[in-house]
């Protein structure tokens, strides 16, 4: 960070009195204070009684800090520049264009879908810019944790057990090995071979484990309070259930994944739906908006869901398995 670079600080000392009869002064002087001289200012009053103050202020412009990682070589980092607020990022789009030009290495990291932003607040970034994209984990990558962990445990699996593994931890390494992890342990607590049975047991184990969702889910099935006695009804197979709920059983649908294009959304619940009645776009678009209006009211920092060019993307797969098997 910008407080860890070796760049100089600046120190103004005062002192204060209430004599009337007192003369004032004033002198400057250098101090070196470890890694840097420091410029120091004194006010000084008379015959007077007086209490010091020392103060400190940085005095680190961005052009300092920007020279500073030129000359050293350094590479200017941008984590999570989909969390900066839209004026912050044309600023910095701006900002990157001309010390880009003066030989300053930067690197921008966001989502796949929100990768030209940079870009898209600074036209002039093209041709400054390479895109590098960072897949998800495959199916066989995560597979590849059960395998090598359950042959070290010296435990039995079969393909089918791993694949669903694989298939039920969307993409995210950590949830496989958390999954693995309930497997295990279920398996020698309850000393019985491994089985798709006891895989679903070890997901619902896991699931346990994200129970501050309940909260969440429960909201979003109860949708907003306006208007909630005059929805409309869709039937189901389980029931009836109002829009809310029937997105929220879209999303959770076979196979999850965590990019829902406004076609799978409607065949998803088309899927669901007793009778052949098609939902509009517009229908769902708008109760997507809602919903993810209610997951920020609820858990302002839950970075869950987003809605772009009609398609939804679920950020996080915790939530997402917790939807499947909690």
């Amino acid at each position: 960070s910008a407080e860890q670079l070796p760049l100089s600080d600046a120190v103004v000392m005062t002192t204060s009195g209430q004599n009337t009869a007192a003369k004032t002064g004033q002198a400057q002087f250098a101090v070196n204070f470890g890694v840097a001289n420091m410029g120091v200012s004194i006010n000084k009053t008379n015959g007077a009684a007086f209490n010091q103050q020392l103060a400190m202020t940085n005095n680190r412009t961005e052009r300092q800090i920007i020279q500073y990682l030129i000359d050293n070589d350094k590479v200017l980092v941008i984590d999570d520049f989909h969390y900066v607020a839209r004026e912050m990022q044309m600023y910095i789009a701006r900002t990157l264009k001309t010390e880009l030009f003066n030989g300053l290495k930067a690197v921008i990291i966001s989502l796949p879908h929100r990768s030209d932003e940079a870009i898209i607040c600074n036209p002039d970034l093209i041709g400054r810019t390479t895109s590098i994209e960072i897949l998800p984990w495959t199916a066989a990558e995560l597979k590849a944790i059960a395998v090598k962990g359950f042959k070290l445990l010296g435990m039995p699996i079969g393909e089918a057990e791993e694949n669903l593994l694989a298939q039920e931890s969307i993409t995210s390494p950590q949830l496989m090995q958390e999954n693995c992890f309930q497997l295990a342990f279920a398996a020698m607590q309850k000393k019985q071979p491994i089985s798709l049975e006891l895989v679903h047991f070890a997901f619902k184990q896991t699931a346990r484990d994200y129970a501050h969702y309940e909260r969440l889910v429960k909201a979003i099935v109860q949708g907003p309070v306006q208007g909630i006695g005059r929805r409309k009804l869709y039937a189901l197979a389980q029931g009836s259930v109002d829009i809310y709920h029937l997105l929220l059983l879209a999303f959770k649908a076979d196979p999850p994944v965590t990019e829902l294009s406004m076609v799978t959304l409607k065949e998803r619940i088309k899927g669901l739906l007793l009778s052949k009645e098609l939902l509009s776009s517009t229908i769902i678009s708008a109760t997507i908006n809602k919903i993810i209006k209610i997951v920020e009211a609820t858990m302002p920092d839950l970075d869950a869901l987003e809605y772009k060019a009609q398609c939804l993307y679920i950020l996080d797969p915790f939530l997402l398995f917790y939807l499947r098997w909690k």
